[in-house]
């Protein structure tokens, strides 16, 4: 039984689903095309109430994206989906695994972008720094340069302070947060 929120502010943001651990998950790709067309996601727009000046995503073709931090998911999911969703990749800085930038160059840099066009992604999603999880920067300004150049969206990750919107808002255009409010609220 669908039930009003009470709290609605009216938003209606779509869905952006990630592969998290793909390699736990063999086929998670083809699984997850098989369930949007199931629920009537994948080709057909639901028709979603949407308000003058209030996020509307959920009418539009952005209305699903799908994420992931691994090479090979996102290399499936661009063959699975070909150009219908937009598909964007995550970067990290570590060392944990092949799908972790190795190091803090430009040149490095560069070829997870040319991965992320090669195989399909329209959008970016490099962590930034900055209270409270303190991530590893990967939008520095050489960065940025380079995806400029590159025409990918930015989607950094993850804005949680009103610091950060205001340090890297004007450059991107979207973001990952676990406060959406405080992201809604910046771009109000």
């Amino acid at each position: 039984i669908y039930k009003t929120d009470v709290s609605d502010q009216k938003h209606r943001p779509g869905l952006y689903i990630e592969t998290k651990k793909p390699e736990l998950f063999p086929g998670i790709e083809k699984d997850l095309k098989k369930e949007l067309i199931r629920l009537k996601w994948y080709e057909h727009y639901k028709n979603i109430e949407v308000y003058k000046n209030k996020i509307g995503i959920a009418n539009s073709p952005q209305r699903i994206i799908l994420q992931t931090f691994s090479k090979k998911s996102l290399t499936l999911l661009h063959q699975e989906f070909g150009d219908h969703i937009p598909l964007c990749f995550l970067l990290w800085r570590g060392n944990e695994s092949t799908d972790d930038l190795p190091d803090d160059q430009p040149e490095t840099f560069l070829t997870w972008v040319n991965f992320a066009i090669d195989n399909g992604a329209t959008i970016i999603g490099p962590s930034i720094d900055g209270e409270p999880n303190h991530y590893p920067n990967l939008l520095t300004a050489e960065n940025l340069k380079i995806l400029e150049k590159s025409k990918l969206h930015i989607h950094p990750y993850s804005f949680d302070t009103q610091e950060q919107l205001k340090k890297y808002g004007k450059n991107i255009q979207g973001v990952f947060s676990n406060k959406a409010n405080e992201a809604i609220r910046f771009w109000e």
